[in-house]
């Protein structure tokens, strides 16, 4: 893909790589992951209609085969390094897409959700080495990966940080693109604290909104944050700050699922837990918040 070409036309080229990769597809699995992509594209007819396209037999098997995929995935991404390491990410790619997709396309994959985020938790706790940064720079660049809305490329693709720069920011934290900061603990949230009816107790959505905090970033700015639990299962965060500060937040996400900015001023985000099932629902309360801005912070709340 030509770096120095328009964004629409970077676009398109990789609008057409998915659909070759479709059209070429071997396997029921295959299919999914490409049409997944595409739907992250803004393509979303190919996943809304697989489950047509495929055989019963086959889509029944799709839960099994994802799992498959994700635990010979694994252990690449724990191991590996430069080139090897930079192919298994590439392909753990294809987990944020499926995961997005299927959540936004009624969640007929549900069964096979709990490996996908298996495989991005992995993604979320790696360390590159400089060959791996550099090489995902490149793929980033050549895949037209930063042209997606945020969350629908994995964090480590957008935003790699080899070695050399963790050692740097390590001796100075103002460097760009710093490492993820803690802004206060994560509250441990028992299965007690949900009602027989499905719903979160007083005490859950309690404990949920101690999560608050502050903001620091490495050039002087400052928001508030807090987040909310509402009983219907509805997350939300909010930041108290300027209007531009806000337009720096390039994404929100409860653990794996990304929140959506809930107007244009961008200081509130919101994320329903409604359409998962209840161990879901009570492991997703429990994860981090994280915040990523379009300099490349990224805060733990």
């Amino acid at each position: 893909m030509d770096p120095l070409a328009s964004p629409e036309s970077r676009r398109q080229s990789a609008i057409a790589a998915l659909e070759g990769r479709l059209h070429e597809a071997p396997t029921a699995l295959e299919v999914v992951f490409a049409s997944a992509g595409l739907f992250a594209w803004g393509e979303p007819s190919a996943f809304r209609s697989w489950p047509g396209s495929i055989p019963a037999t086959e889509s029944t098997e799709l839960p099994s085969s994802i799992a498959a995929w994700s635990g010979l995935l694994l252990p690449g991404l724990r191991s590996d390094h430069g080139a090897q390491l930079v192919r298994s990410v590439i392909e753990a790619q294809d987990a944020c897409w499926l995961l997005h997709a299927d959540l936004e396309c009624g969640s007929l994959l549900r069964e096979a959700h709990e490996s996908l985020e298996g495989v991005l938790h992995e993604c979320r706790t790696l360390l590159l080495d400089d060959e791996a940064a550099a090489l995902l720079e490149e793929y980033r660049d050549a895949s037209a990966m930063d042209l997606l809305q945020p969350g629908l490329a994995l964090s480590v693709i957008r935003h790699p940080l080899g070695e050399t720069q963790r050692e740097a920011l390590a001796l100075d934290p103002a460097l760009e693109v710093p490492p993820v900061t803690a802004i206060c603990p994560v509250p441990s949230l028992a299965r007690e604290l949900v009602f027989d009816g499905g719903r979160p107790s007083p005490r859950m959505i309690d404990n949920f909104q101690k999560r608050q905090g502050r903001i620091l970033c490495a050039d002087g700015s400052q928001a508030g944050i807090r987040a909310l639990l509402e009983s219907d299962w509805r997350v939300s965060v909010e930041f108290d700050a300027e209007q531009g500060w806000c337009d720096r937040i390039d994404s929100v996400r409860i653990g794996v699922l990304s929140a959506s900015s809930l107007d244009g001023d961008r200081d509130t985000w919101v994320v329903s837990l409604d359409p998962f099932g209840l161990d879901t629902q009570t492991r997703l309360v429990g994860q981090p918040i994280v915040v990523a801005l379009a300099g490349g912070e990224r805060f733990s709340l």
